[in-house]
């Protein structure tokens, strides 16, 4: 898994970041800043949550995991 902040300025001392100058990320996930955004391999949205609810990321990653491993 890679993590990536999305940036509208390029601006940010993030190791891997996107700038997205447009908003297009924004837009096309309907995210709030900071959000966070969880896109599975296959190109679909697995999870959207804020920074402050991340445990629903881990929730979902433990429930993926539990479902492959069944």
């Amino acid at each position: 898994m890679r993590a990536y902040a999305i940036l509208e300025l390029a601006t940010s001392q993030a190791e891997r970041a996107i700038l997205d100058t447009d908003g297009h990320a924004r837009r096309t996930y309907n995210a709030e800043p900071g959000s966070l955004v969880l896109i599975r391999p296959d190109g679909y949205i697995g999870v959207i949550a804020d920074r402050a609810s991340n445990a629903s990321v881990g929730d979902y990653l433990s429930s993926v995991t539990d479902c492959l491993n069944s």
